[in-house]
């Protein structure tokens, strides 16, 4: 998807919106490109549990998101808050996340199954 560009915003239409009814195409074409240009964001529920996980050490967990591409930008926020544990991912595949849990707490955590939300932004 294209950006909103400064080019664009000096296309801006300068006549009426509409005539007789209806947009007129300077408009029409003006409004997609606007449109085009806001990214898509998906939002889904995922639960994941990555287990137990020894102090400053990471895991993985992968999960199906169905409607994900690896060109999606991913974001997951944690239910809840474990002390030290923090969780980023990534679309690994098609309609595949993988996500990463670190923990960085020097003691044992357990974070437990979650549902967590997944965000899918696709510039």
């Amino acid at each position: 998807m294209a950006r909103i560009t400064q080019t664009a915003l000096e296309n801006f239409p300068e006549t009426e919106m509409f005539v007789e009814g209806r947009m007129t195409e300077e408009w029409r074409l003006f409004w997609t490109q606007l449109i085009d240009s806001l990214p898509y964001v998906q939002s889904f529920s995922v639960t994941m549990d990555p287990g137990s996980m020894a102090a400053n050490a990471t895991t993985t967990v992968v999960a199906t998101v169905n409607g994900v591409t690896t060109n999606d930008l991913i974001c997951i926020n944690q239910p809840s808050y474990t002390t030290g544990v923090i969780v980023t991912g990534f679309a690994s595949a098609a309609n595949t996340v993988t996500a990463i849990f670190m923990n960085d707490s020097g003691g044992v955590a357990n974070p437990g199954s979650e549902t967590y939300k997944v965000y899918a932004i696709r510039l």
